[in-house]
């Protein structure tokens, strides 16, 4: 078996993907078509990579990022600063791989390279609790796993080996070796090369080194001088340990930190390290960032950028040291020290599972207060103690505690004691905040019907957990669809008030019609009121209905969008529902016939308003360099969905650029009428900012 087999048996016949088949083109051997795609993904990576444009290979990597890199809807809103260094983290980590399997040292073949690039990008975050790297996803925050060569060549060597057919010794590799997942053994073999590097460290044998807060204009007079400044000290020294800080990701950061840039205050930058295995204080474990005379921020090396147990001492130690610091902020963190020391204390109480007390307990499931540590996220020991502990036990230890926990928790009902004074008062006040709680509730306790009817007129879904035989069913039906239109999912379809309890749903909501059977008696008629309501249920509806193309004009009238969901198999005026659909919806455009006579006027008209809707419009039609140009004058983003090839290009390439410089990500300098562009642009701009100082 070669590599390019591998390839095809590891990822399904790769050789009949479209990517592959457009390369391939004259051969039907699978194997020799993927070898082409290799050989045509070798040449435009060597071509970009010996490249003397810079921007050649910076192109590559945009075209990388923009596939790759975490889009900045997915990434959770704790602020634009937060989102800005999650990306650049993304960008810079993934970066390193592109470095580092372009250069023209790493010479392993190409399909190798592939498999290892491949399997990277599906490695997501660490589970400490679980001790495994989870899938990545589209909303994963975490940076790409770090590179390390030494391990990147063993997992190479070793598929190479089972390619080759060689006798594999090692039984603990053996499964994942054959089934190929570089995503399970890349991480493992760095999590034992990572244990070898924190062998023998002794946590207190550790030294702290300050890189001193120096202005942008003296990090670049020292760079100037060939002498290295303080960010990069910095910088370098995190390299190659996966510390999990932005400021170890983007050399830019820990410019911006140290200097005081683009947001940031600036100042000092305190890191403990302790030995690694020659010896030599190069492990970072925690990090102090100073605004100023103040903390930024503490981190530590563990999940989240939590910090490590016992080090709880070191960090209120080195605190002491710091000067100028203002009394609360020494109290907040030192009340985080103590909260550390306390999760710390109960770790190991836990894993010698020794009794907690009635304070540990309200600790541990933060009953009155927060638990907060250094971290961006809760420090993992949380969830992985509570994991473990006797939830029955450790909720019923006082009528305090068991007020608390019903009150944070929702599945707390499921272990408090049914036989508790006021426990009807106390499910009612639960369901009320929290309908699903009705599921931990005994159904035999005095008082049940009306602690479910509170908990459905709260979450209309908790129907699902009411048995059909209660006489008050019938009429909690009705209260569950018109609270939520999904609740008709679990309702019993041969109870006497269906139709009316279906009518009341897709009134509510639009996709309870994908819960009606088309069997069903009066679904014409529920159908016809969902489509009234709102135009999006036309995507639930059953495409032989009678009178389907009468569903699609109603929808269209009502929302633009159902155009995507109607069937023009099904209808005779297709784009007469389009044309209506426009009005409504921009998107609507992509379904329009290019032989339309009026396209052109049509296309023109939205973009005057919209100039995103360039994405929807048909290249092929005539004059679309003046849509294209109408577009680009409105917002220089649109060159985005713009081709090199197209017809008046650098006129449009030019209007993007003297609006931003930005537009050059997607433009690239390659043109022949870069430069002449490019100088006509810094004229346009100087005459303009000569205008506005007269003004």
């Amino acid at each position: 078996m070669n590599g390019e087999e591998f390839l095809n048996k590891l990822y399904k016949d790769l050789n009949l993907s479209a990517e592959v088949k457009h390369t391939a083109k004259g051969t039907k051997d699978k194997n020799e078509a993927v070898k082409r795609y290799m050989d045509r993904l070798e040449y435009i990576q060597s071509k970009a990579a010996n490249s003397s444009r810079l921007s050649d290979i910076e192109l590559l990597k945009h075209l990388y990022h923009r596939k790759y890199v975490i889009k900045e809807e997915n990434v959770p809103n704790y602020g634009d600063e937060f989102k800005e260094n999650i990306i650049k983290s993304q960008k810079e980590s993934l970066d390193k791989w592109l470095d580092y399997l372009l250069d023209e040292n790493t010479k392993y073949p190409m399909w190798a390279k592939y498999w290892v690039f491949q399997g990277m990008l599906k490695i997501g975050n660490y589970d400490e609790a679980n001790e495994v790297y989870q899938k990545r996803s589209k909303k994963t925050i975490a940076p790409f796993i770090e590179v390390n060569p030494e391990v990147i060549g063993r997992c190479i060597s070793l598929i190479m080996d089972h390619i080759n057919k060689s006798k594999l010794n090692d039984n603990e590799l053996k499964d994942l070796i054959e089934s190929g997942n570089f995503a399970k053994l890349y991480p493992l073999l760095l999590s034992k090369a990572k244990a070898k590097s924190y062998e023998n460290s002794n946590i207190e044998d550790g030294i702290w080194i300050t890189y001193h807060q120096e202005t942008e204009k003296e990090a670049t007079l020292k760079e100037e001088k060939g002498i290295e400044p303080e960010y990069l000290k910095l910088y370098n020294s995190l390299q190659g340990y996966n510390t999990g800080w932005c400021t170890a990701g983007n050399k830019t950061t820990a410019k911006n930190q140290i200097c005081g840039i683009s947001g940031y205050i600036g100042g000092d930058f305190y890191i403990y390290y302790t030995k690694d295995k020659n010896g030599e204080y190069k492990i970072p474990r925690l990090a102090i960032r100073m605004d100023k005379n103040e903390i930024g921020e503490i981190r530590g090396v563990a999940e989240s950028q939590n910090i490590e147990d016992g080090f709880e001492e070191i960090i209120a130690k080195k605190i002491e040291t710091i000067p100028n610091l203002s009394k609360e902020t020494t109290k907040e963190y030192l009340k985080i020290i103590s909260n550390m020391k306390m999760l710390t204390k109960l770790n190991k109480k836990n894993k010698q599972k020794e009794e907690f007390t009635e304070e540990e307990i309200k600790f541990i499931y933060e009953l009155d207060d927060e638990i907060k540590g250094f971290g961006w996220e809760k420090d993992p020991r949380i969830k992985k103690i509570i994991e473990t502990r006797d939830k029955t036990k450790d909720f019923n230890i006082s009528r305090e505690i068991i007020l608390k926990a019903a009150r944070k928790y929702r599945y707390a009902l499921k272990y408090i004691n049914k036989n508790i004074t006021n426990y009807k008062e106390l499910a009612l006040q639960i369901v009320k905040r929290d309908g699903i709680t009705l599921q931990y509730i005994d159904k035999s306790i005095d008082g049940y019907l009306e602690i479910a009817e509170a908990a459905i007129r709260k979450t209309g879904v908790a129907i699902m957990y009411i048995d059909r035989s209660i006489p008050t069913y019938n009429k909690l039906a009705l209260i569950a669809v018109k609270e939520s239109g999904y609740a008709l999912y679990y309702i019993d379809k041969n109870i006497d008030n269906y139709k009316e309890v279906a009518i009341a749903a897709v009134k509510n909501s639009p996709v309870a019609l994908q819960f009606v059977s088309k069997d069903y008696k009066y679904y014409k008629e529920i159908a016809w009121i969902a489509i009234n309501s709102n135009g999006e249920a036309m995507q639930y509806l059953y495409k032989d209905i009678e009178d389907y193309e009468k569903y699609a004009e109603v929808a269209v009238e009502k929302t633009g969008k159902a155009i995507e969901y109607i069937s023009r198999n099904n209808v005779k005026n297709y784009q007469k529902l389009v044309l209506t659909a426009i009005k409504t919806y921009d998107k609507a455009l992509s379904f329009l016939d290019i032989s339309y006579k009026d396209y052109w006027h049509v296309a023109y008209k939205i973009i005057q308003n919209n100039w995103e809707a360039l994405r929807y419009v048909n290249r092929s039609i005539d004059n679309f360099k003046e849509l294209a140009l109408l577009a680009v004058k409105q917002d220089w983003r649109a060159i985005k969905y713009l081709d090199s090839s197209l017809e008046g290009y650098k006129e449009m390439a030019k209007e993007a650029l003297i609006q931003s410089d930005e537009a050059l990500i997607y433009i690239g300098t390659s043109h022949k009428w870069y430069e002449e562009v490019a100088k006509e642009v810094k004229e346009i701009r100087i005459e303009r900012e000569k205008l506005n100082k007269t003004r």
